[in-house]
C-alpha cells in the first residue's frame, strides 16, 4: 500500500550517510579526508579538459584529474565573443581578397587585419574593429625608399607541450606574422598579428642614413591624438580609444635601450607618425648592431588593464623602459655600467574565483629567452639564483631604478636559471600572496625578480608580456588552483549553532562559510526517514539556486522555481552531465549546494562512473535515468531532466518524487517492501 505524503516545500531523505545534511558526518572519514591545505600542493594533477563556458576575454578556466579546478590568467586578450560565447582567436594567415586587394588576413578573429604579401606597393597592413579602420604605409625608413620585396612567413618557436594542460594553455594559433627582408638597406620589417593587434619590429643590421621611420596613416572614424607620456591614441567620434601606440624603445645587441619619439602631423585626410631615436644614441661609436626598433599598435587602452611587467637598471638609474618591450633582465652586468637589473610583474586582472574556493596553489609562469638572445655570465657563473619578493605597491609614472615598487623583502620563492634552462618554463610559488589577495589582504599582486648576490656578473632574460608573434606562446602567465568548499562537507570542521528545534547552522572553521538549514515540516519517520527543509549557503548569497543568467549551480533548464537568494530547497539534488574535452562527467549537487563530479573511468563503453573524491559512491546511466549507488546498497535515481525521482534503501523500502513542469515538487509517495 503506497503512503502519500504531502510536502509543501522540500523533501529530504537519508539513505547515504555521506551526504546527510544536518550535521557533517564522519562516517566517510576513510575516504579523501585531507583538506587542500594538507594536500601535497606540489604533487602533479595533469588537466582533464577546458570549461569553455566559464572562459573569458584574458582567461581560462580546467578541470584536473583531482576534481580541482585551475584557472588561468593571461596578459592580452587570448578570447573573443561570438554566437553567445567565448572562442579562441586563430591568426593562422590565409592568403585571400579583401576590399584593398590580396592580403594575409586571420583565419577567425573580431578584428580586420592584412597584412600585404609585398611591400613597396602602398599599403603593408590594415587594421579594423567596430567600423573603425587604420591603414598604414611606408614613406621611408631609416632615410631611405621601401624596396619592394615578398612576404616570408615567420617562424614560430614554442614551447614543450608535455602534458594535455600544456595543449589547453599555450595558445597554438594565437599569433602569426611575416617579414619583409631588405625591405630598405640593412633593414628587416616584421610584422606580427597576435589577438586583435599588430607589431612592427624594424631590425637594422646596419647603420640606416637617419634615425627616423616616416608611415601614412589613412584613419576611418578615428582621430588621432598624443598624451604627455608621448603614445598615440587613436580615438573614434564617442571619446573611446580603438587603438594605441604605447611608447617603443630601441636596443641594441648589447642591451642598450633608448626610447623612441613620435611626432604625429596631419597631412590632408591622412596622419604622418614620424617615429624617431635620437641620432647620438643610434650613431654612438657604442652601439652595437644589430638594433631593433620597436612600435606596436594595440587595441583599446595599455595591456595595464591585465599586467605590467618591465624591468630597471642600476647603471642607468632614471631610464624607463617602456610598456612594448620584448624582454625582462635580471642579474647583474658590468659592462656599459648596467650594473644591478631586476624586473618588476603586476598583474591587475587576475582571474575570478568562486566565494567558497579554497586557493591549493598559485604560480606564475615565466619563459626563458633563449641563450644568444639575453643571456650572459661573463665566464664567472654558469647560472643564477633568482629570488622572487612580493611587491607592496606599484610607483605612479614609468618604472626606472630611481622609482621602483617598493618590496616585500619576504622571498616567496627562487629559481635557478643556467645556459640549459632556456627551454623550459620558469615558475614561481606564489601561493601565499594569492591567498592574502583573494582574502582582501592584499591590495598588489606582483613580484621583484632579483639575482640573489647582485654583484656577480650574469644575467638572464626572460620573456615580456608584450613580446609579440614569436613569443606570445611563451608569455607570461598566471595560475591559480582552487577547491570548491561551498555546502557540508566531512573533509572539514564546523562550530554548530541551533536555533530552537528547527534549524541549525554551520560555520565552517577554515574558510567561514554559513549553512543554515531549516526545517519547515515536522519530520515524517518511516523506515526512510523524510523531511522538509530548506538551506542557506552564504557562497551563494545574491544567487538564485535556478536556471537563468543567475545560475550558481549546475541544475538544469527545468527548475524555474525559487527559494530566495542563497536559498536551496532540498529537493533540488541534481545529476547533470557535462563534457570536458570530449570526455563525459557528471556533477551531482546534493541538497546544501555541495557539488561533486564523477568521472566514466571506461570511456563511456559501460556508462559507470567513480567519484573523483574517492567517495565510496558510483552513477550508472540505466535507460535514460541515473542511479547513484553506495556501497551498502542504497541507491538514488535521478530522471530524465537530471532530478531527484526515487530514493531507496537496501531493503527496498523506497520513496518516489514528482515535479511540475516548472521544476517544484508536486508530491512524494512513500513505498514500504512488502
Amino acid at each position: 500500500m503506497a503512503v502519500f505524503l504531502s510536502v509543501l516545500l522540500a523533501l529530504e531523505v537519508f539513505p547515504f550517510a555521506v551526504f546527510a545534511n544536518g550535521q557533517p558526518d564522519s562516517s566517510v572519514s576513510s575516504y579523501n579526508t585531507e583538506t587542500p591545505e594538507e594536500a601535497d600542493s606540489e604533487a602533479f594533477y595533469d588537466a582533464v579538459g577546458e570549461l569553455e563556458e566559464l572562459r573569458t576575454e584574458t582567461g581560462k578556466y580546467l578541470r584536473m584529474e583531482d576534481g580541482s579546478f585551475t584557472a588561468v590568467s593571461y596578459p592580452f586578450a587570448v578570447h573573443f565573443e561570438e554566437d553567445g560565447g567565448f572562442v579562441e582567436y586563430d591568426n593562422t594567415l590565409v592568403l585571400r581578397e579583401s576590399g584593398q586587394g590580396r592580403f594575409y588576413t586571420p583565419k577567425r578573429s573580431d578584428a580586420e587585419i592584412g597584412l600585404s604579401p609585398v611591400s613597396g606597393s602602398g599599403v603593408l597592413y590594415y587594421l579594423g574593429k567596430n567600423g573603425a579602420k587604420i591603414s598604414v604605409s611606408a614613406e621611408s625608413l631609416g632615410g631611405f625608399g621601401v624596396n619592394t620585396v615578398s612576404a616570408e612567413p615567420i617562424e614560430k618557436r614554442e614551447s614543450k607541450k608535455e602534458t594535455r594542460f600544456d595543449e589547453i594553455t599555450q595558445l597554438e594559433h594565437f599569433s602569426a606574422g611575416i617579414t619583409y627582408r631588405n625591405i630598405a638597406p640593412g633593414t628587416d620589417a616584421e610584422y606580427a598579428v597576435f589577438g586583435a593587434n599588430v607589431k612592427e619590429t624594424l631590425t637594422l643590421r646596419t647603420a640606416p642614413e637617419k634615425g627616423e621611420w616616416v608611415y601614412r596613416l589613412r584613419t576611418e572614424g578615428l582621430r588621432a591624438e598624443q598624451t604627455e607620456q608621448g603614445e598615440i591614441l587613436f580615438v573614434n567620434e564617442q571619446g573611446e580609444t580603438i587603438y594605441h601606440i604605447p611608447v617603443g624603445c630601441a636596443y641594441d645587441a648589447n642591451g642598450a635601450l633608448c626610447a623612441l619619439n613620435y611626432e604625429p602631423e596631419e597631412a590632408g585626410e591622412d596622419v604622418l607618425l614620424r617615429v624617431s631615436v635620437p641620432e647620438e644614441w643610434l650613431f654612438s661609436p657604442e652601439r652595437a648592431y644589430p638594433v631593433t626598433v620597436d612600435p606596436e599598435f594595440d587595441v583599446g587602452g595599455h595591456d595595464s588593464n591585465y599586467i605590467n611587467d618591465t624591468y630597471a637598471i642600476e647603471g642607468s638609474p632614471n631610464e624607463t623602459i617602456q610598456y612594448g618591450n620584448h624582454f625582462l633582465l635580471v642579474g647583474y652586468a658590468t659592462y656599459y655600467t648596467s650594473l644591478r637589473m631586476r624586473a618588476f610583474i603586476r598583474i591587475t586582472n587576475l582571474p575570478a574565483i568562486p566565494a567558497s574556493s579554497v586557493v591549493v596553489k598559485a604560480t606564475m609562469d615565466l619563459q626563458q629567452m633563449e641563450p644568444d638572445e639575453w643571456y650572459s655570465f661573463n665566464g664567472q657563473s654558469d647560472y643564477l639564483h633568482i629570488l622572487a619578493k612580493p611587491l607592496t605597491n606599484w610607483p605612479s609614472g614609468l618604472v626606472s631604478w630611481n622609482n621602483m615598487p617598493t618590496v616585500d623583502n619576504t622571498v616567496l620563492d627562487y629559481g635557478t636559471a643556467c645556459y640549459d634552462t632556456y627551454s623550459e618554463r620558469f615558475k614561481l610559488n606564489v601561493t601565499s600572496m594569492a591567498k592574502e589577495y583573494y582574502t582582501g589582504e592584499r591590495n598588489v599582486f606582483g613580484v621583484c625578480l632579483q639575482s640573489y648576490t647582485e654583484s656577480q656578473d650574469g644575467y638572464v632574460g626572460f620573456v615580456s608580456a608584450d613580446n609579440p608573434n614569436v613569443y606570445t606562446s611563451l608569455a607570461p602567465y598566471y595560475t591559480v588552483h582552487y577547491r570548491d568548499t561551498k555546502g557540508i562537507d566531512s573533509r572539514w570542521e564546523y562550530a554548530q549553532q541551533g536555533l530552537g528545534d528547527r534549524a541549525s547552522g554551520y560555520v565552517n572553521l577554515f574558510n567561514g562559510n554559513l549553512v543554515f538549514s531549516v526545517d519547515v515540516t515536522d519530520p515524517v519517520r518511516p523506515l526512510i526517514p523524510v523531511s522538509a527543509k530548506i538551506t542557506y549557503n552564504s557562497f551563494l548569497k545574491n544567487k538564485n539556486f535556478t536556471s537563468g543568467s543567475d545560475v550558481n549551480a549546475p541544475v538544469t533548464s527545468a527548475i524555474a522555481s525559487y527559494a530566495g537568494y542563497g536559498w536551496k530547497f532540498s529537493y533540488h539534488e541534481t545529476v547533470v552531465q557535462k563534457e570536458i574535452d570530449n570526455r563525459t562527467y557528471l556533477c551531482y549537487s546534493d541538497a546544501d549546494g555541495t557539488e561533486l563530479y564523477f568521472y566514466d573511468y571506461n570511456d563511456g563503453i559501460t556508462g559507470n562512473y567513480l567519484s573523483e573524491d574517492g567517495y565510496p559512491l558510483t552513477i550508472t546511466s540505466e535507460n535514460g535515468r541515473y542511479v547513484m549507488r553506495d556501497n551498502e546498497g542504497n541507491s538514488k535515481t535521478f530522471g530524465s531532466y537530471g532530478l531527484l525521482t526515487e530514493t531507496a534503501d537496501s531493503a527496498g523500502n523506497k520513496v518516489v518524487y514528482d515535479f511540475t513542469g516548472a521544476g517544484w515538487m508536486d508530491y512524494a509517495l512513500y513505498y514500504p517492501n512488502g
